[in-house]
């Protein structure tokens, strides 16, 4: 299972792989970033200076109990002061991962996994699973043992299991806790970062759509099935702590269940989703639209960036959006290919000089339109934003303006719009965007509808329209 409280700092020995006689006393420091600060002795000033820059790609750490594997360091300050026989120089490295556990990785080639587990936030919520029952007659609580539920991922199978953990004081207090975790089965073992992406990003995705907030994985473990290992080499009791760059603490909005899109286990608000279907369906998705998450998910985000960008960010999107379910349309056809054949050998016979420079227009002209992939999304989703957005036709002409203008930075870019139809215009984007990933889960129109409905969000997203978009919405 995942660790709970994880040490923010380890002090102790530090050496490269390669130079293992060499050792460096120092500390980590995991925050906002990870730093490594070193201190040694220094003999000779030459030697020191020929081999003064420290980019080592692998550091081994020992402290404590713990041996640390320090992957991706770069040094970033570099301090020294002489003595009257030796020197000492102190050096700050920030450092892109570091594994915590009961041994070394000499590279990092070797750091390579098939085991993985995770928190996240607001996973707990989302399961909205409970280990006690509750009796009334006669009065009395039992603790249950929640099921595990499983879910098929590519390559792999992810299993979402409930822990639980209980603390005993004689002296203060005793106290009971539990909390979900995800784990990952995979058929091969991947890298860290393969790990994080193809099969932790997309959680962090499916939850942020899920609850409408940005949902970021804490405590990752990694690990190495090995069956033929006694039961202390196995995982999960042999894994390792994979801390980094990315702030540990999570600083998410907490949501409750009847406040989210969609989750396990609810009655009477919000649709309920089945674990084993909907992580499937997700993860074929992403197949589809990977990249187009990664835009859609990136303004839920602190750094999304100023508002210009967030609008461009999101109507580039929905565009993406369009190109990923219809793939076919990207394509030539046979009758695409005829037409244009039959217009360059026009212009040729004509106008020779003309040929290259058309048939670069040509090259593109069977892709459809900004504005038609808009109309169709909208189509797609039975014109479920319709109440939002108004007149359909004037929203898909005003968005393709904002996109086009930021696009390529005209100076008429929306002079006559100010922030507050730009904010509208970008919250009610982001709501076709995702009702489009909802459709496409398989939640109907009706589930849609009240998933969207569970925060208000559609009257907000609908009253800052009709604030700044009048016309329309005749009759309002």
């Amino acid at each position: 299972m995942a660790g709970g409280d994880q040490e923010s700092s380890f002090v102790g020995q530090w050496w490269m792989p390669d130079e293992p006689s060499k050792l460096y006393w120092g500390e980590l420091d995991i925050g906002e970033r990870a730093e490594l600060e070193l201190h040694e002795t220094i003999d000779d000033w030459r030697t020191f200076r020929e081999h003064g820059s420290c980019q080592p790609a692998v550091i081994h750490g020992l402290s404590g109990g713990s041996r640390l594997t320090l992957l991706d360091s770069v040094q970033i300050s570099l301090t020294t002061r002489e003595g009257d026989d030796v020197g000492q120089a102190r050096r700050v490295l920030v450092v892109g991962t570091a594994l915590i556990g009961d041994s070394h990785f000499p590279n990092e080639e070797e750091c390579r996994f098939d085991r993985a587990s995770f928190r996240m936030t607001n996973l707990d919520q989302w399961a909205n699973r409970t280990i006690y029952d509750i009796r009334h007659e006669p009065e009395a609580i039992e603790m249950v043992r929640v099921p595990e539920l499983q879910a098929a991922i590519p390559g792999g199978a992810a299993y979402l299991r409930k822990y639980n953990s209980s603390t005993f004081n004689p002296v203060t207090s005793a106290g009971f806790s539990s909390q979900e975790v995800i784990e990952l089965r995979l058929a091969e073992r991947h890298s860290l970062d393969d790990i994080s992406y193809r099969f932790v990003r997309p959680f962090e995705q499916l939850l942020t759509l899920a609850t409408g907030a940005q949902c970021e994985a804490l405590d990752l473990c990694v690990g190495i099935e090995n069956p033929d290992a006694e039961w202390l080499e196995t995982w999960p009791h042999r894994r390792f702590q994979v801390r980094g760059h990315k702030a540990e603490a999570a600083t998410a909005r907490t949501m409750i269940r009847p406040h989210m899109r969609f989750g396990l286990n609810g009655s009477g608000f919000g649709p309920n989703a089945d674990f084993g279907q909907v992580v499937p369906r997700w993860f074929a998705l992403q197949e589809k639209l990977s990249s187009v998450c990664d835009l859609i998910f990136s303004l839920q985000a602190k750094n999304a960036g100023y508002l210009q960008q967030q609008m461009f960010t999101i109507a580039s999107a929905i565009e993406g959006l369009h190109r990923g379910l219809n793939p076919g349309l990207e394509r030539k056809t046979p009758a695409d290919r005829a037409r244009n054949k039959e217009i360059l050998d026009a212009v040729e016979a004509r106008c020779p000089s003309f040929r290259e420079w058309l048939g670069g227009i040509l090259s593109t002209a069977h892709r459809p339109s900004y504005a038609f992939r808009v109309r169709e999304l909208l189509e797609r989703t039975d014109h479920g934003v319709a109440d939002v957005v108004g007149d359909e036709e004037a929203w898909v002409r005003q968005l393709r303006k904002m996109r086009d203008g930021i696009g390529h930075v005209l100076s008429s870019v929306d002079d006559d719009k100010g922030v507050h139809e730009m904010v509208a215009m970008l919250r009610s984007a982001q709501l076709l965007a995702e009702l489009v990933l909802l459709r496409e889960l398989g939640f109907s129109d009706a589930d849609c509808r009240r998933g969207l409905n569970c925060r208000w969000e559609r009257e907000n997203v609908a009253s800052q329209m009709r604030r700044n978009f009048p016309t329309w919405f005749p009759g309002s």
